[in-house]
């Protein structure tokens, strides 16, 4: 009998790396040099294994204009755009409750519960909720946290000059989510914030150690705002998913909370990954 033909392999490009917006681009998606490509983020070896590809799927649209314009004509049908992929991976992985399009972060809402506990009534106010994000990198994320907490220590100190001399407590609270990466020892990360010594260890038996502000050493504000530090599976999906805004040094990371919608504030860190020049590529 006839031999089997060896089963077809399907070859399909996924871009997560790279995207058009490094190198600048036009209105229109092309290149920044106006020659519909020539500083095409993709080298030229990319763009002819790409040809070798059933489908091309760039990260975002400037991307996937700028391919079609280099590459060959019979290759340009295989680009489409279909999404970021590093928004693939945001499904809240411990099943929150869904209604009327909102996912309620079962973690986040065991943290609040947590904060309550902690702070009694005084943690009932409007609370505004930042994701603190230094980055996974082991050479440079406690630098960058001990950064991202000096811009904490900021935020608390901004709303404490808002609202002095005005009568009662603050009508809201910053409610710090800091997710401790796989990587990163939790010690570490626990050791970088007491060492502040402005956080004041109020809970640590549920998902998350729960840390309040001492309020400036003057007893004003105290239970004004709160740190949550947790390392617990599916916390910074939910962190970034539940945040109101994000302080970010990393790379996918604050690219996702863009992608939520997120307001994100970035600060260019030493290095070797988030570094100045890093910070200008990604905005």
């Amino acid at each position: 009998g006839e031999a089997e033909a060896p089963p077809r392999v399907v070859v399909v490009f996924v871009g997560c790396a790279k995207s058009q917006y490094y190198v600048g681009i036009d209105g229109a998606g092309a290149a920044a040099d106006g020659k519909g490509g020539g500083r095409c983020v993709y080298y030229p070896w990319e763009r002819w294994l790409m040809r070798q590809c059933s489908l091309v799927l760039p990260r975002d649209e400037a991307t996937a204009v700028c391919l079609q314009r280099r590459l060959p004509e019979r290759h340009r049908a295989k680009v489409k755009y279909l999404g970021n992929p590093m928004m693939d991976n945001l499904g809240i992985a411990r099943g929150g409750a869904k209604g009327g399009g909102t996912v309620v972060p079962t973690l986040l809402e065991s943290i609040k519960a947590e904060l309550h506990h902690c702070v009694g009534n005084e943690g009932e106010g409007e609370v505004v909720w930042v994701a603190l994000i230094p980055g996974t990198r082991q050479g440079e994320v406690l630098r960058n946290l001990q950064v991202i907490l000096a811009v904490a220590e900021a935020f608390i100190e901004k709303a404490r000059r808002e609202e002095r001399g005005s009568a009662g407590r603050p009508s809201s609270s910053y409610g710090f989510l800091l997710s401790v990466p796989p990587a990163v020892d939790q010690g570490a990360f626990e050791a970088t914030v007491e060492k502040e010594q402005r956080w004041l260890l109020g809970s640590s038996g549920g998902v998350a150690r729960v840390y309040r502000h001492d309020g400036g050493g003057s007893g004003i504000d105290t239970a004004a705002s709160f740190l949550a530090l947790g390392s617990a599976a599916g916390m910074y999906q939910e962190c970034i998913s539940g945040c109101h805004a994000a302080v970010a040094m990393a790379g996918t990371a604050t690219e996702q909370c863009v992608g939520l919608g997120k307001p994100v504030v970035t600060l260019a860190g030493a290095g070797p990954q988030f570094d100045r020049r890093f910070a200008l590529a990604q905005e």
